[in-house]
């Protein structure tokens, strides 16, 4: 799931991937919850519950992301002539792919976020795989 995750949150904000990417992440999120809880077996229930209520979005939003997104009219482009496309990828995406190499070096299975270094290491994958194959040419905007 994290793989997911981590690609489909690289995809341009107006495309269903941050969404699909956000729900999965809380999804994944209140399951967690639900296997720490010490509580009564309601409690646990009522994590796994609420991140059932995420499983139909993850669904959806997923699907439509890879279908809309990541559609074979983007995969015959790329592929018409790899050697361009595919140095547009690099060179939209080598700030990012540089972040995710310098995270995948500085950080260890004890000093990475959330304590999670399969999670942590699955989603740098995925941001980067991800990255090799799309970019998003729409500028971005900065609300300030």
């Amino acid at each position: 799931m994290a793989f997911i995750i981590g690609s489909l949150h690289a995809l341009p904000q107006d495309t269903d991937g941050p969404y699909c990417s956000g729900n999965a992440t809380s999804l994944r999120s209140y399951i967690l919850e639900g296997f720490k809880t010490e509580g009564t077996n309601k409690e646990a229930a009522l994590q796994y519950y609420t991140g059932g209520t995420y499983l139909d979005e993850v669904g959806v939003k997923c699907q439509v992301a890879i279908t809309s997104t990541l559609d074979t009219s983007h995969w015959t482009a790329l592929f018409a002539d790899p050697a361009v496309e595919f140095g547009k990828n690099l060179a939209y995406n080598a700030g990012y792919m540089w972040v995710d190499i310098v995270n995948y070096v500085y950080f260890t299975a004890a000093t990475v976020p959330q304590n999670d270094w399969a999670f942590f290491v699955s989603y740098l994958l995925g941001d980067f795989s991800i990255r090799l194959f799309y970019h998003d040419d729409t500028p971005q905007q900065n609300d300030l």
